[in-house]
């Protein structure tokens, strides 16, 4: 569930639409196709007119597997597709 008490905020959950196949007993990574869909979901989000006032949270389940991969594409979606702009880092150093 996403957390409570921070005020001006949106949160959004990947976990049920976001699921990463195994090839053996492995975990992940998410494929390629996976994080381009994250990501254009996130572009959308941060330029959206009612929510430019506010902190976007992408947040997971404590499962480790979902963690991580969801580390990962936010990870990527940083660093494949924004590059190192500085209004990216701001938004999410909140």
């Amino acid at each position: 569930s996403p957390p409570e008490g921070i005020r001006n905020a949106f949160y959004f959950c990947t976990d049920k639409d976001l699921k990463y196949y195994p090839f053996f007993s492995d975990f992940g990574p998410l494929n390629l196709a996976q994080v381009i869909r994250f990501s254009s979901e996130l572009e959308k989000l941060l330029k959206t007119e009612s929510l430019m006032e506010k902190a976007i949270y992408h947040y997971t389940s404590e499962k480790s597997t979902e963690r991580l991969n969801s580390a990962f594409i936010m990870g990527s979606f940083m660093v494949f597709l924004q590059g190192p702009q500085i209004e990216v880092q701001r938004r999410y150093s909140r």
